[in-house]
């Protein structure tokens, strides 16, 4: 079974065509904001797997969003996906979660195993209600 390695979550991906070596642009750790729910930007997961052993691999994984209360949303699930390389990097675009709670939220990676899904990495994302400035200044 392939290994996780780590995970990212950005705002933006750049891949250098010449020597495939990947940026990940403004990471997120939090959020502020004035008024919920509110529609996560768009942003993506950038993460890393590597295989045991010489021969191919198969890989499928999902991202899922966890709610400080607990409520659990799919916001992604992979095709199943044929690592060849020793390490494999596999980035995901997530547009316009609906984020509707104040406190901290996770974004889970679980792979799928021979017999059920496996959560291999967390990664927490704290939520902030803020007021709006004041426009009368």
């Amino acid at each position: 079974m392939a290994t996780h390695i780590w995970c990212i979550l950005c705002m933006d991906v750049i891949t250098d065509q010449q020597t495939n070596l990947v940026s990940y642009i403004n990471c997120l750790e939090r959020v502020q904001t004035t008024e919920l729910p509110f529609p996560l930007l768009p942003c993506w997961m950038g993460t890393l797997w590597t295989r045991n052993g010489e021969a191919s691999e198969a890989l499928q994984f999902k991202i899922v969003l966890v709610s400080p209360k607990g409520k659990k949303k799919v916001v992604f699930q992979s095709d199943e996906i044929t690592l060849d390389k020793q390490n494999t990097r596999v980035n995901v675009h997530l547009t316009g979660q609906p984020i509707e709670e104040e406190g901290t939220h996770y974004f889970q990676i679980h792979q799928k195993g021979p017999k059920r899904w496996k959560k291999v990495a967390q990664i927490p994302f704290p939520v902030a209600l803020s007021e709006a400035p004041d426009s009368t200044d």
